[in-house]
This record gives structure tokens, C-alpha cells and sequence, in this order.
């Protein structure tokens, strides 16, 4: 197979791989499989660990990982005792040298972290520059974005380090079709490859162009679509303007949820709001608090407005929620953020909690397995896009905004 969108496909509790047909690919169920990439292996957990399969579900190597994601460029990013590295189609270590955390090859290039901070390396492992910053993307079309630590903003770089343009950002986006969305603290705008605003005006929010038009947020809540020089071609009903779009993260306790909110928010400009924001802002740790805390949760739910809402998904609550959301008049885009239970028991561990709960005690294995099965039945009838949270929170949030830019259908 050369064209990816002949492998099989996830179904969505990620326990086995399904052809066209919606027929099992093999026998087998795992604890999580991923996507199938070039050249036809996809990540998959056991009881025995992480590894890579072939289509028909049988390994692609004998080791076993940590965790392993996906291949890009035939590298797969890897964690094998505490050490984040990557891997050839064949289980082999690409290179010798140890990194804190590894993205994935992009056009030949990958975003790596170390104790001096983050660069891009080849394929061997080698840092294409010098410079080290605070944080980088990956690159598209040979630029990527860099966040300076020294000044705290964003940079565009090319494949040798050296500056795309001289101009540095609040933040910045990679370029799409000739622009990248920016923020210079007035406001959102997209720049040129010179790195200069393609406008005068700042928005509230901005999506990347489509065709030569792109649709943006005002600060008085209306939505138009412009232009690539910033002339208004036309404004969206005000009923589309009033009600707005909600995004529904769900997943397990510990899974990401409110991590991939804030990555959500920073892309977009939404408001976000969990469950556990609720129970700080109305809940004294009480049933009668917790009774509270969802009251608050579901009038976020009904009121119109982008807004990006996360909370497990699952519970008594549940059809409250979905019955909130309907009423506020919203398209709604629901995702479902999927992370191995272990993994999710190995976060909590690390929190520092401080949510008033009304429960004796944190959540533990038994619980979190239950929660698993229930988001498993209700994942197969209400979600629009699954995502992992072993994949960092920006790169899902940026699969999730395309699928809004496609239509929330």
C-alpha cells in the first residue's frame, strides 16, 4: 500500500483496525491502536507493551517501548526507560542521543526538547542549528515557528535556523496559502512571508485562508469573512453570529482534557470551561456544592457563544449536558480525547488536587476503568473526531480547528 487512506481505520474505543467495509482487520483487540502511516504500521498497546503493527495485526518488530506514536518520514517518536528517542520501521534506535521529549518528522525535521531547551534535528538526531528556544513547531513548507525565551514571542525560522523576516509575535502560526495567523497583543491579524501584517484591523479571532478568504471574529461578536487585504466580502446571518459554535472535549480523569482545552483556546480566542472550573467557582466540596457546580457547567453549556467545554462525558449528568447544548443553538463539534487508563492512574498520581470534590476519596483504577467502558459505549453514537492524548495537545488542536474550518457536521 502507497495511499494511507487504503489501511484500515481505528475504531473509536481503539481496541482494533476495520477496512472499508467496517469488517475487522484481524482477530486480536489490543489496549489501543493508532492510525496506520507510511509504510503501513500503526502504534499499538498490550499486556506485553507499545509497539508497531502490520495491517493483518501482527508486530512489526520484537521490542517492546514505553510508548510509541505514529511514523512520519519512517520515523516513529518513542519512549523506552525514561529516554524519548525515535525509531526505523524495523524497532531500531535512529540515533544515540537522549532527549526530554520528541515530536514527529515533518519535511525531514523534527521539534525536540533537552535540558537547554527546544531545536530541530535531522534524521540522524543532529540539531539543525544552534539557536535553542523556549519552544518550536513544526515546520511546513520549510518554516517553522520558534518562541524566543529571552523576549517571549514567536519567530519564523527556516530549515537552517536563520530568520524568515526580522518581526517577532505574541504569536504566530505556520504559513497557509501565503499567511500565518498573529497575535501582537492588540489582536489577531495574519502576516506575509515578509512577516508584516496583511491588514490594518485586529480581530478577536482569525482562521487560517481558504481559497483567499478567510473567516474572522470581531471584537462586537460578528463573524465575517475577508479578504487577503483585509476587505470585509461578507458577514454572517446574525443568528449564526449570536449562537456561535461549542467544541465538547470528553475523555477519562487524567486523559488531557483541560490541557487540550487551553490549547484549543490559545489557538482560537474561545472561552474554555470544565467541570472543575465549576466546582472552583460554586462548589465547597459538598453534594449540595457538586449540585451547584453543574448547574454553572450546564448554564455554560445552553449560553450562545464559542465556547470550548470539557468534562468527562460520561454520568448522570450526561444527557443534561447534551440537552443544554442543544438549546443554546450552537453547532456543536464533539471530540473525544482517548488515553490509555495506566496512563491517565499515572497522571492523577502527579496532580497537585485541588478541586473540591464531594467524594471520599481521588479517583482510583476500578473507577477510571469504568469510566473507560462507559465513554467507549457512548464514543460509537455522539463523537465527530477522536483524538489520542499521547499526541501533544497542539497538534490536536490544531486536527480539531480543521475540522471546524470543513464544517461542524
Amino acid at each position: 500500500m502507497t495511499d494511507t487512506s487504503n489501511y484500515p481505520m481505528p475504531v473509536p474505543d481503539a481496541s482494533h483496525h476495520v477496512d472499508a467495509g467496517g469488517k475487522p482487520a484481524y482477530t486480536k483487540r489490543f489496549n489501543f491502536v493508532g492510525k496506520f502511516h507510511l509504510p503501513g504500521l500503526a502504534p499499538a498497546c498490550d499486556e506485553s507493551g507499545w509497539y508497531h503493527i502490520k495491517p493483518d495485526g501482527n508486530p512489526a518488530y520484537p521490542a517492546r517501548f514505553e510508548k510509541v506514536w505514529g511514523f512520519y518520514c519512517l520515523r516513529a517518536a518513542a519512549k523506552t526507560q525514561n529516554r524519548w528517542t525515535h525509531i526505523t520501521p524495523d524497532g531500531t534506535i535512529a540515533y544515540s542521543t537522549n532527549y526530554t521529549w520528541v515530536g514527529n518528522y515533518q519535511e525531514g525535521a523534527c521539534a525536540v526538547q533537552s535540558g537547554d531547551g527546544y531545536v530541530h534535528i535531522d534524521s540522524e538526531g543532529r540539531p539543525l542549528y544552534l539557536e535553542r528556544y523556549a519552544y518550536v513547531g513544526d515546520y511546513r513548507d520549510g518554516i517553522a515557528v520558534a518562541w524566543v525565551a529571552d523576549t517571549k514571542k514567536c519567530r519564523h525560522i527556516l530549515k537552517d535556523g536563520r530568520r524568515l523576516h526580522e518581526l517577532e509575535y505574541r504569536y504566530l502560526g505556520v504559513f497557509h496559502k501565503g499567511l500565518a495567523k498573529a497575535n501582537d497583543g492588540d489582536g489577531w491579524t495574519h502576516v506575509r512571508m515578509s512577516g508584516e501584517p496583511a491588514y490594518n484591523q485586529r480581530y478577536k479571532s482569525v482562521e487560517d485562508f481558504y481559497n483567499g478568504l478567510a473567516l474572522v471574529e470581531t471584537y462586537t461578536g460578528n463573524f465575517i469573512r475577508i479578504d487577503e487585504d483585509g476587505r470585509t466580502i461578507s458577514t454572517l446571518t446574525p443568528h449564526a453570529a449570536a449562537t456561535g459554535r461549542k467544541i465538547l472535549i470528553t475523555g477519562n480523569i487524567g486523559a488531557g482534557k483541560s490541557t487540550l482545552s487551553r490549547a484549543l483556546s490559545n489557538a482560537t480566542g474561545w472561552m474554555t470551561f470544565g467541570i472543575d472550573d465549576a466546582r472552583r467557582i460554586a462548589s465547597d466540596g459538598s453534594p449540595q456544592g457538586e449540585a451547584l457546580a453543574w448547574a454553572k457547567f450546564l448554564e455554560h453549556a445552553q449560553t450562545p457563544g464559542d465556547t470550548i467545554l470539557e468534562y468527562t462525558g460520561c454520568g448522570p449528568n450526561r444527557h443534561l449536558v447534551n440537552e443544554s447544548l442543544r438549546r443554546s443553538g450552537c453547532q456543536v463539534l464533539k471530540v473525544a480525547l482517548k488515553l490509555p487508563v495506566k496512563d491517565c492512574i499515572r497522571r492523577i498520581a502527579q496532580r497537585s488536587w485541588d478541586i473540591p470534590y464531594p467524594f471520599a476519596k481521588l479517583p482510583d483504577e476500578a473507577l477510571l476503568q469504568r469510566i473507560d467502558q462507559d465513554l467507549a459505549d457512548e464514543w460509537q453514537k455522539r463523537i465527530h473526531i477522536l483524538v489520542s492524548g499521547e499526541i501533544p495537545p497542539d497538534t490536536n488542536a490544531q486536527t480539531i480547528i480543521e475540522k471546524i474550518q470543513l464544517g461542524l457536521h
